[in-house]
């Protein structure tokens, strides 16, 4: 019998997917975790040079929302700061938040990295 592996030559680049299958898409502790994971991995292993890169920041941008929903306000923990606060996923998100009559209502890049924790 063969091998049916659908595995990717990227899975062995990308440690944190799948997603484990305890994973709470609910539970903010659950996306802090993942971005932590997401956070080293982009870090310490990705070529910022590469696609790779772009895509696993925006990964990244997509679990810190998971993890701290009410961005740009309330409190989060800082980044590291090589994750710039840029992308397709997040600049939509502030671009939403921006919008006239939102909830979030976003001030300016500067002053949301100000108020980090």
């Amino acid at each position: 019998m063969s091998d049916c592996s659908f595995a990717s030559p990227l899975d062995d680049r990308i440690p944190f997917l799948p997603l484990l299958s305890t994973f709470n898409s609910c539970n903010r502790e659950h996306w802090k975790s993942l971005l932590k994971e997401i956070e080293t991995w982009l870090v310490l292993e990705v070529d910022p040079e590469s696609p790779l890169w772009a895509w696993g920041r925006d990964i990244f941008r997509l679990a810190f929302i998971g993890a701290y929903p009410y961005f740009p306000r309330g409190k989060w923990l800082k980044w590291d700061s090589r994750v710039l606060l840029q992308g397709t996923f997040i600049e939509a998100w502030l671009d939403q938040s921006g919008a006239e009559g939102s909830w979030i209502g976003v001030r300016g890049t500067d002053e949301v990295l100000m108020d980090a924790v």
